[in-house]
């Protein structure tokens, strides 16, 4: 056994054969490429992976944006409402106002145009009397009257 293992030592020592060196090359090709291509997909698995955070944090930002859009309408719809219903409150205010301008304003006139009644017919009261009379007293009161009335009797 002893003249075995000194034969193949002797053949590892002194080795007499030609190196293989398609075998070397072929050999360090394949561990090139496998390590190149193990390398290509762990840089892809790597970038799919951050590619996916990426794509689920812009997702998750675009609901929250959505949201606060939506809310932010939500409050500017209700605002809208509020502010509308204000404007046909004060709509309604300024409407009966001004009804109560022009009932006020109508009964003005129609007591304005009462009192000229009234003076004209004073006017013509105290002109008969002072027609029937012929009293200074009583033309003083019908001129007095008249003025009042807008009309002259001189």
């Amino acid at each position: 056994m002893k003249e075995a293992i000194t034969a193949i030592r002797d053949q590892i020592i002194y080795r007499t054969e030609k190196p293989n060196y398609l075998a070397w090359g072929l050999t360090l090709f394949i561990a090139l490429t496998t390590s190149r291509l193990i390398s290509d997909y762990i840089e892809f698995e790597v970038a799919s992976y951050t590619a996916k955070i990426a794509l689920a944090e812009a997702e998750n930002k675009l609901k929250a944006e959505e949201k606060i859009t939506a809310q932010r309408m939500e409050t500017e719809a209700k605002n809208l409402a509020a502010r509308n219903a204000e404007i046909a409150h004060q709509q309604e205010q300024y409407q009966a106002e001004q009804k109560r301008i022009a009932e006020a304003n109508r009964i003005k006139n129609e007591s304005a145009v009462e009192a000229q009644k009234k003076r004209i017919e004073t006017c013509q009261v105290w002109n008969n009397e002072f027609n029937k009379t012929k009293l200074t007293s009583d033309k003083n009161h019908r001129d007095n009257a008249c003025r009042d009335a807008g009309m002259s009797f001189n």
